[in-house]
Formats: structure tokens, sequence, C-alpha cells
């Protein structure tokens, strides 16, 4: 009977639900698979993608799932989008926050590339500022492994899923040096998911003490991929400048923080 359960019951709510958010999303619902290269929103954006497995996976924990909680609005927002693939995070918050305004920052070139693509073909290139690097503690260049087995494993550590990679260099940039060039310096959205470069980017560039971010998305490795850092002592650090930290997916091995009410605000 137990074993009947887990076969044919257990996994059908959350099938059903997956299948009702994708017709409710898109157009082409019913063919996101392998040979299917697009996801044709009903809103009117497509988004191409190269990488299907690796593109299906974030789709659904963004526009399915929906863990990166942001309420809909019509005021003048910023959001940075940092690590961002072939721009999943940006198009979400673009259907979201109707008036936003986004930096949209991509490391890998062969991401980079498609990304760029669906921003230009979406039109929206007044709306979305891009920019191909990689974001560090320090700029300059950079050793940067492009991945050969996904594309949304590419690092600046050969660890992981970047193991089997190609070593190239890219130009590095810091989140300081990107916020120094905003007019002001309030950030209402940052998400940040740049496999495993998390730590010592936020610890090790005081961007927090500087410019005001209202609502910091994190996803973090629970073990580090630099044993310099660890979970802990990131939660310490945030701890200090956010009233609310929330761990979402917290028995998964990279679970995402959700850090709210900036205290200097």
């Amino acid at each position: 009977m137990i074993k009947f359960f887990n076969d044919y019951i257990v996994w059908r709510p959350n099938y059903y639900f997956s299948r009702w958010k994708k017709f409710k999303l898109l157009y082409n619902y019913n063919e996101i698979k392998k040979e299917n290269t697009d996801f044709n929103f009903r809103i009117g954006y497509n988004i191409l993608v190269e990488d299907w497995e690796s593109a299906n996976h974030i789709f659904s924990e963004i526009f399915i799932y929906e863990c990166y909680p942001i309420d809909k609005s019509k005021s003048n927002q910023l959001i940075i989008d940092i690590g961002a693939n072939v721009g999943f995070f940006t198009f979400y918050s673009l259907m979201k926050l109707k008036n936003a305004k986004i930096i949209t920052i991509e490391a890998d070139p062969k991401n980079y590339k498609v990304l760029k693509n669906n921003i230009l073909s979406n039109n929206l290139k007044d709306r979305v500022q891009l920019l191909n690097k990689a974001v560090c503690s320090e700029k300059g260049k950079v050793k940067f492994y492009s991945s050969l087995n996904s594309a949304g494993w590419s690092s600046i550590y050969r660890k992981r899923g970047a193991e089997k990679s190609e070593l190239i260099h890219v130009d590095a940039i810091t989140i300081t040096d990107i916020l120094s060039t905003l007019q002001n310096k309030t950030v209402d959205i940052m998400k940040i998911d740049i496999e495993g470069a998390e730590y010592d980017v936020l610890l090790n560039d005081n961007f927090l003490d500087n410019f005001i971010i209202k609502k910091l998305f994190i996803e973090v490795d629970k073990k580090p991929r630099d044993k310099r850092f660890t979970i802990k002592q990131l939660l310490r650090y945030l701890d200090n400048y956010y009233k609310n930290i929330r761990v979402f997916d917290s028995d998964n091995e990279y679970p995402l923080l959700i850090c709210e009410g900036y205290k200097n605000d």
C-alpha cells in the first residue's frame, strides 16, 4: 500500500500544479521538452535557450515555484540581476514590476550571447542594461571555468559542475563599482546567483555599508566551494544589515537567502 501511494499518488499534486502554472504562463506549455528551445510567454515575451535542462530547472524555480517573492507594482524600481544566465529572473522581474529598470550581469560568454539576444529580440534594451562581466570582490581579469556540463554551473571555481569546463579569462567588476555608477544609493532588489563566489563578494566588498539594498536574494552554497568561508559566517554578517533573513529550501544543497528590512534605510 505504501509503495502504491509513493508510486502513484505522492507526485501527482506537484505534477498537476506545475502543469497548471505552465498553462497559465506559456502559449507553448505543452511543448516544453528537450526538442524545444524557447519559452513563449502569453504576456508576449519569448525566451530562447540552448541548454534545455538547465533552463527548465531555472524556469521552474522562478516561474512555477516563485522562489523569489516579488509583489506586483507599477512604481519605478531598480533591480540588479547578478548571475543572470539567459535572463529568467530579469524577465520575471519585468513581468512583476511594470516600470522597473534592470542591470543584468552574466559572466559566461555563451550564456551572455543568448541573454543579449533575448533582451534585444524582446525590445527591452531601454529597460535592461547588460554587462558581460564576472562579479568578484576585486576588479580585473579573472580565471573563469565555462562548464561543459551545464550552462548553470559555470564559475570562478573549478569545482562541482564546473570540473569539466573550458578555462577562459573574463573581466571582473565589483558590486561597489556597479553601484557607484548610479544616480542614487538605493537599489530596490538585488539577486546574486554566482556559483560559489557569493561568499567572497559579500564578505570582502563592503557595498552594504555604503548603499541601500532594500531586498537581497542570494543563492548560496551550504558547503562553500571556498573553504575560507562558512554559511554561519555569512548569516552573521548579513544580520548586521537586515531585520529579516529567511532561508528558502533549507534542505537543498544550494538554498536561497531572502534578506529584507535593510536596517540603515
